[in-house]
């Protein structure tokens, strides 16, 4: 009898011992799980950040190609308009030196326009570069953000079974 009773005190200790250590275990996975979920709002609250700085930065974009756009029609009218006035002076050289002005103004006009499109096709590349750049940076935080979320998946399971 003294030997039973001995026995399931020793059972008792060593269920309040397993249910302490469930209990910590439980605890801990529960910490886990709640630095997950601040972990996962951070990088989405991040991700919706990334979204809107790609959104203006591709509008932006888009203005500076369309700006680039009526530069180039610009310069091949300016161009064009050249052509025609160079034929002129061939011809009427000798007779008006303020067509030679005209022409001058209209050089520096091109030159000018070149040298505006070089710059906005520069600021098109370096946009270009961050777009590539943002975009990879969002996959990684997309890619990070599901495997949180996998995370808090197992560990809600693993929780449940804890149960």
């Amino acid at each position: 009898m003294e030997t039973e009773r001995l026995d399931q005190v020793s059972t008792v200790s060593l269920l309040k011992d397993k249910i302490s250590s469930l209990e910590d275990e439980l605890n801990i996975k529960t910490h886990q799980l709640l630095n997950t979920s601040e972990d996962s709002a951070q990088y989405k609250t991040e991700l919706n950040s990334l979204k809107l700085l790609n959104e203006q930065i591709q509008k932006s974009l888009d203005e500076i190609q369309h700006q680039l756009t009526l530069k180039e029609n610009e310069l091949q009218s300016a161009q064009e308009e050249i052509e025609i006035l160079e034929d002129k002076i061939d011809t009427l050289q000798n007779k008006s030196l303020s067509q030679n002005e005209s022409l001058i103004l209209l050089r520096s006009t091109v030159n000018a326009l070149d040298k505006e499109k070089d710059s906005l096709q520069e600021s098109i590349d370096e946009k270009t570069e961050k777009i590539a750049y943002l975009e990879d940076n969002l996959a990684n935080k997309e890619k990070t953000i599901f495997n949180l979320q996998k995370t808090v998946t197992q560990l809600e399971l693993s929780l449940d079974q804890l149960k």
